[in-house]
């Protein structure tokens, strides 16, 4: 009995020795994936961040271009009130109380 207790010993030890290698195997791999989904992970939220970036200079860029032409297009209405002013002024006091633009809005009574 004695010699059969030595033997599965024996062939638990080597079991053991011979599993080592293998374990140490799957244990690196196990660590090479989390590594990998860690990286995956951080290139996934460097990219998000990089369309979030991008997609907020689009907006910005829209809004800026879409103030200058509301800008523009003010400064030109401007400009033409001006000179309809000039107008009316050397045509005398008169002839504003005569323009359709100076009746207050909604009035159409002439």
């Amino acid at each position: 009995m004695n010699t059969f207790v030595t033997v599965e010993v024996a062939g638990c030890a080597a079991i053991i020795v011979l599993s080592v290698p293998v374990l140490a195997a799957q244990a690196s791999q196990a660590q090479e994936h989390e590594h990998a989904a860690a990286d995956m992970a951080a290139k996934d939220t460097a990219m998000m961040a990089a369309r979030t970036t991008t997609a907020a200079a689009a907006v910005v860029t829209e809004m800026v271009t879409q103030r200058r032409a509301m800008r523009d297009s003010m400064m030109k209405m401007q400009d033409g009130m001006m000179a309809h002013m000039m107008e009316h002024m050397q045509a005398g006091m008169a002839s504003m109380a005569m323009c359709p633009m100076m009746t207050p809005a909604g009035d159409t009574k002439h």
